[in-house]
């Protein structure tokens, strides 16, 4: 067997020296506190502000103790990661217990951190306003930030201060737009049983490489998460994003409200998106829906992955604004805790139908991919409901049915700013649903194998084929008039190829 060298053994005898040292002077190997040591020299530890433990410095409760930390004369203008998970009240075995938050607690702060908060419920007295470059993380859903209340199961001291739980940035953070700042891991709890109407998360500051993942939202009574787009009084938060792994209920007893409204989610900027999100409201088909779960105002963005239930419109798309150049895919409306009337709604900006005010703006070039409805799903009373209600053509290209409808694509073009119908083109023509013995739905393109239906009808009275449709035949013959036809005039008009 290989004899250990003299270097190894002094090496164990050092280790070993140092190891009886700590345990006679303390009895027991205790949790690091306060800031962490790193090696520095061959025989020094050193102490390293990037990683501060906040149950040792504990100043009030644990808002004040992070704020105190935050500004402090000693806290590295790099920025630092504040880790107060082990900051729980006494009683709560470490796991969701209540605890007071009198305070923002990034007040007067203008340097880097990333927050890390406990498996606790923080009692917010006041909103707090998060400045750049700042990361608040959650241990996830039983991370709560609740809006405090002088009543219920757990009462503090006062009311909640203000109407957003949390501003990502703010006038005085942002004299121009700000980045950085995000949310993560955690859920929001606007106590609107008690009669709190807050919002959740509005950014109106933050942009680049600000986002939100993986938060919950529930008795949030006016908007969850705005994203609001530029104006004369704030830069906007064009560029942030993506908003991603959200979910949203309402499940106040025993309906949600529908005046006013609730709302999922506000987009009113250009963004990296909104993917993955659950949007729930109780409500029954004998009472009214609240309006709409997502409010789409705005141009160039993506909206994918989408579960709503309860509200009267899942997407409303141009119902505020201008929203140009957007994609919506996989947007499925269900029928759980309660039912929905359209899955997507698509305004029409000079004409007044519900929910879509007349207002100055246009919906163009928009693509909306594997949007799907269930309608009632075989409850009874029946309920009817849509996949796709536009109002730009006054169509509805699935019908109100009470089973599944599906639209595989639906596509509105420009109108080039002329008078004549916007361009479209869908895989479900459907019918017109405020005229509903009219035949003019949306085109669409057939596929089969029928080569000889020149001069056949296409259009005929009380059924038929929407003018414009194509008809593409797997049969036709290179160099022939039988492979594309088009319904023009009630009848199948051969393409000269």
């Amino acid at each position: 067997m290989k004899r250990p060298t003299k270097f190894a053994l002094e090496l164990t005898f050092a280790v070993s020296a140092v190891v009886g040292l700590v345990l006679l002077s303390t009895g027991q190997l205790s949790a690091q506190q306060g800031d962490n040591a790193v090696y520095q020299t061959s025989t020094a530890l050193a102490a390293s502000p990037a990683f501060i433990d906040v149950t040792a410095l504990k100043n009030g409760d644990i808002c004040n103790t992070i704020n105190s930390i935050l500004t402090g004369p000693t806290y590295p203008a790099t920025g630092a990661v504040i880790d107060a998970r082990g900051f729980l009240p006494s009683g709560s075995n470490g796991f969701s217990g209540p605890q007071s938050c009198g305070s923002n607690p990034f007040s007067s702060v203008n340097k880097p951190s990333t927050v890390l908060l406990p498996a606790s419920t923080l009692l917010l007295a006041v909103p707090w306003i998060l400045p750049k470059n700042t990361r608040v993380v959650g241990e996830g859903p039983n991370t709560v930030l609740r809006a405090c209340s002088t009543t219920g199961q757990q009462p503090c001291s006062s009311n909640f201060g203000g109407s957003d739980m949390i501003d990502m940035g703010s006038s005085s953070f942002c004299t121009s737009a700000c980045s950085g700042i995000s949310v993560e891991h955690l859920t929001l709890d606007g106590n609107g049983q008690n009669g709190i109407v807050v919002n959740g998360i509005v950014n109106q500051y933050a942009q680049e490489a600000s986002f939100v993942n993986d938060v919950g939202m529930t008795n949030v009574l006016s908007t969850g998460i705005s994203v609001v787009g530029p104006n004369a009084n704030v830069p906007g938060a064009t560029g942030s994003g993506p908003y991603s792994n959200i979910s949203y209920g309402c499940p106040l007893s025993p309906f949600c409200p529908n005046s006013p409204s609730p709302v999922c989610v506000n987009i009113t900027a250009t963004t990296l998106g909104l993917h993955g999100i659950t949007c729930v409201a109780n409500s029954s088909p004998k009472q009214a829906q609240p309006a709409a779960a997502i409010l789409l105002d705005a141009n160039n963005n993506s909206i994918e992955d989408v579960h709503i239930e309860g509200f009267y419109d899942g997407v409303l798309i141009g119902s505020q604004g201008s929203a140009q150049g957007n994609v919506l895919i996989n947007i499925y409306g269900g029928f759980g805790n309660g039912p929905l009337t359209n899955t997507v709604h698509v305004c029409k900006a000079s004409t007044s139908t519900t929910n879509c005010p007349i207002h100055s703006g246009s919906v163009t070039d928009l693509v909306l991919l594997q949007i799907e409805s269930v309608g009632d799903d075989g409850k009874n009373p029946p309920f009817y409901a849509a996949s796709i209600l536009d109002d730009l053509s006054a169509t509805e290209p699935t019908n109100y049915i009470r089973a599944n409808a599906y639209v595989g694509m639906y596509v509105i073009g420009n109108n080039n700013g002329e008078t004549a119908e916007y361009s479209r083109f869908t895989t479900s023509p459907g019918t017109n649903f405020y005229n509903p013995n009219s035949l003019i739905g949306v085109p669409t393109w057939a596929i089969g194998s029928a080569n000889n239906i020149h001069g056949t009808a296409c259009n005929t009275s009380g059924s038929g084929t929407t003018p414009g449709t194509v008809y593409s035949s797997t049969n036709g013959v290179k160099g022939s008039n039988n492979t594309l036809f088009v319904c023009k005039g009630g009848i199948w008009q051969a393409v000269s190829m």
